[in-house]
């Protein structure tokens, strides 16, 4: 399953809240400016919404949890 979600767009600040507006989410910040979205729901799934300055391409990243890390990366 998908365990966690990432979003590297080029406002995070305006990105992060279009979502807590139309989602009704809320959203804690850090002093690196990334927005953590944590579900309330148990069955939700945690994210969080940055900007990465230039230094990395704007981006979207899905975490997918796995039973044996190393049988996977031995497929890739």
């Amino acid at each position: 399953p998908v365990v966690y979600w990432e979003i590297n767009a080029v406002n995070g600040e305006s990105l992060s809240k279009f979502y807590e507006e139309v989602f009704e989410w809320a959203t804690s910040v850090d002093d690196s400016g990334f927005h953590s979205f944590e579900s309330e729901d148990p069955e939700g799934i945690n994210g969080g919404i940055f900007t990465g300055k230039g230094v990395l391409p704007t981006h979207k990243a899905l975490y997918v949890e796995v039973d044996d890390i190393q049988e996977i990366v031995q497929r890739v």
